[in-house]
């Protein structure tokens, strides 16, 4: 759910989604942070409370998958970033959390060792690659294996971690990683 990323809505507004997937028990809601917690790293405590209080009634209904921190490609791997990535965990710690990070120096072992650490899920995006962008990935941190794909035009062809599926605008894939099978989120 991209909204909550620009305003974050009223609690009714997600409760009403719970009521039209109704008829399929399996569908699960991912909900991007508001953009001041990732973009301009600002843990406003209304800001958490009003996210907090959105997605309530998309967990005590049990559609609530992880909620995506999407960080800009400016948001580079460092000390800093690592601990505003540790405040979010905190924050939001009794929910799945999953970071998107696109610039390269994020493809490192320690960092997604350091997420694994704050059981954190590491979003693999394929997305077409530009100048010290991240390739696309196959990383698992956390529970859930979580892939995002980007595309922008029809041109852009999938890489081979992403079956393609219908739109080749956006299409998310987060699954508990005990369900693919062979996968150890240890040594993924």
């Amino acid at each position: 759910v991209n909204a909550p990323f620009y305003r974050i809505p009223p609690p009714r507004t997600a409760a009403s989604w719970v009521a039209r997937v109704a008829d399929r028990p399996d569908f699960e809601f991912t909900v991007k942070l508001h953009q001041s917690l990732t973009h301009q790293r600002s843990l406003d405590p209304h800001v958490v409370r009003a996210m907090l209080d959105f997605v309530r009634p998309l967990r005590e209904a049990g559609r609530l998958g992880p909620l995506l921190a999407q960080f800009p490609w400016s948001f580079r791997c460092s000390g800093l970033a690592m601990d505003w990535v540790r405040r979010l965990a905190d924050d939001f710690g009794e929910y799945p959390l999953a970071v998107e990070v696109r610039h390269t120096s994020w493809d490192r072992p320690d960092a997604r060792e350091k997420l694994r650490d704050m059981r954190v899920n590491y979003c693999n995006i394929d997305q077409p690659v530009l100048h010290q962008c991240l390739p696309p990935t196959g990383y698992v941190t956390g529970p859930i294996g979580y892939v995002e794909a980007v595309r922008t035009t029809e041109e852009d062809e999938p890489h081979s971690l992403i079956v393609r599926v219908g739109s080749l605008f956006s299409v998310l894939v987060a699954v508990p990683v005990e369900a693919v099978e062979g996968l150890d989120p240890a040594t993924e």
